[in-house]
């Protein structure tokens, strides 16, 4: 996807190099005033939080509700670009979560994954916590596995008594090393149909790239992370 000037056109060989899907004209939304306002406001922002003044999210809404003030963005605007299905399944997975932890259920897939992986002590534990958070990834969201494994990943460091930092951090990289399905991250699947893609296609080229990857995430997390 390529956001081009009216010079574009005029340039040799785009017929070799590009295919033209759609074309649609870009409107330069924020000028004068207002772009000055959204560049400045957001720096404010975080420098806000940055400094302590006021914590993030506080900061966000502050600049949110100034944006709506002076019409820099409007409500319509936010219903149509607000990705309120993200934000469901992030919210229902972080609820999932929170049953996960509650009931016990975390400690329960925790012991069952310090089980297979005892031998290896805390690092074959991490190895688990990166094969389970990869496999859900590439089902589901990136956000919904590393929501869902997040409490697996605490329970596991509890149970060996140490910083379950590594272990977290470890949950985040496998979150998003969705490279062997079309369906577990957006860019993949926008690409899809486009690209006249089979399934094959992703796992030839994702497999090399998952083994590498997570070989990577799991020697160098613990080194850069120590337990």
């Amino acid at each position: 996807i390529l956001a081009v000037g009216p010079e574009f056109q005029n340039r040799p060989n785009l017929g070799r190099n590009f295919v033209v899907v759609i074309g649609l004209p870009t409107v330069n939304q924020y000028e004068g005033y207002k772009a000055v306002l959204v560049a400045g406001g957001f720096f404010v922002a975080l420098m806000a939080a940055a400094t302590g003044v006021l914590n993030l999210l506080d900061s966000l809404l502050i600049l949110l509700m100034l944006y709506l003030a002076t019409g820099v963005l409007t409500a319509t605007e936010i219903r149509r670009r607000a990705p309120f299905e993200l934000i469901l399944i992030i919210g229902c997975a972080l609820g999932i979560a929170q049953v996960m932890l509650s009931s016990g259920l975390a400690t329960t897939l925790a012991n069952q994954i310090v089980t297979v992986f005892a031998y290896w002590g805390v690092w074959g534990a991490l190895v688990g916590i990166y094969l389970i958070t990869w496999l859900m990834t590439e089902l589901i969201t990136n956000n919904a596995s590393a929501a869902l494994s997040f409490p697996i990943s605490l329970a596991i460091a509890q149970q060996f008594g140490v910083d379950p930092k590594p272990l977290l951090i470890t949950t985040a990289f496998a979150a998003s090393a969705s490279f062997l399905s079309p369906y577990g991250y957006q860019t993949n699947l926008m690409v899809y149909s486009p690209g006249k893609y089979r399934y094959l296609d992703y796992v030839r080229a994702g497999l090399p790239l998952s083994v590498v990857y997570g070989i990577a995430v799991c020697a160098l997390v613990p080194w850069f992370f120590p337990f």
